[in-house]
């Protein structure tokens, strides 16, 4: 006994630490064996009858697309256009040509006086009237006086007498081959270059309607065979390059000029039919002809532009 008492006495401090130590882990262990208690009863593990019951009441939700429910618009279509109900203008214009930009500030119009050579008009103009150029559309023009809004459309009649002489001149015969129906498709240049649209802005000796029709209408019966002739003539090449085929403009006729081309633009197609065929050649201009409305592709460099334009 004495003997424990010495060793107590001697060992009183080692043994102090030595307990503290014990009761320090023993707390440590109840503190993890509490947390992990709580965390069992936060996420119950669930039992497989419990995970079948739930899939079995599940209801799969119905997958939407809503690419196809057209929220802003179908692509490609003009809603608004046919929406607008504004009253025809009496003014005494014609309506020649529309030119359709990607930003709507930049596009324009060519509007005549009746008797008179077009002019190119901005978003914003005065025309002559006393109207200014309010908005450009596919086959028509909005034109605002004071708070009114009308409208000036493209009229059939304006061809007949502007370009009887031209028809005269180039004594162009009709077309024999067999006219391919196909949809009517309007569309409009689409000129995202301002300094291309001020180029244009003088006024024209000739309208872009009356020039174009010169290159759509054949100038003779051989035409049908190989337009690629008739096309050479006014310094219009077929070319076939780097993936491009069609016809390149390699003059600077002032003709062309007139008409918005450029010297190295190539007319890719017509009304949709791609050109470099004398066949597809052939069809595209009959058809251009009895659409009444040609639209033409153009390649310029990197970009393609897109010209319509009435045919009577």
């Amino acid at each position: 006994m004495d003997k424990l008492a010495d060793f107590w006495k001697n060992n009183q401090q080692r043994l102090a630490t030595i307990l503290s130590m014990l009761l320090v882990v023993c707390m440590m262990m109840v503190f993890v064996d509490t947390i992990f208690f709580i965390m069992e009863n936060t996420n119950p593990i669930s039992s497989p009858n419990q995970t079948k019951m739930i899939k079995a009441n599940v209801i799969p939700s119905e997958t939407i697309n809503f690419s196809e429910l057209n929220l802003f618009g179908a692509k490609g279509k003009e809603g608004l256009s046919k929406r607008i109900d504004a009253p025809s203008t009496r003014l005494a214009l014609d309506l020649l040509g529309v030119f359709k930009s990607g930003k709507v500030r930049d596009s324009s119009a060519v509007v005549a006086q009746k008797g008179n050579d077009g002019k190119l008009y901005r978003i914003g103009e005065r025309l002559p009237g006393d109207a200014i150029l309010d908005s450009v559309y596919e086959n028509f023009i909005l034109i605002k006086r004071g708070s009114r809004l009308e409208k000036l459309m493209f009229s059939e009649g304006n061809f007949s007498t502007s370009i009887k002489n031209v028809r005269d001149r180039q004594d162009i015969a009709p077309i024999q081959s067999e006219v391919i129906n196909n949809k009517q498709i309007t569309e409009n240049m689409i000129l995202n270059e301002s300094n291309e649209i001020k180029e244009n802005s003088a006024q024209l000796a000739n309208s872009p309607k009356e020039v174009l029709l010169e290159l759509i209408n054949p100038r003779d019966d051989k035409v049908t065979i190989n337009p690629s002739e008739a096309f050479a003539r006014i310094g219009i090449n077929l070319v076939e390059e780097n993936n491009t085929k069609g016809y390149k403009l390699d003059s600077a006729d002032k003709t062309l000029v007139q008409a918005g081309l450029k010297n190295g633009d190539v007319i890719m197609s017509v009304n949709g039919i791609a050109l470099g065929e004398a066949a597809m050649d052939a069809a595209a201009l009959a058809q251009a002809l009895a659409q009444k409305r040609a639209r033409i592709e153009i390649k310029r460099g990197t970009k393609r532009l897109f010209l319509t334009v009435p045919i009577p």
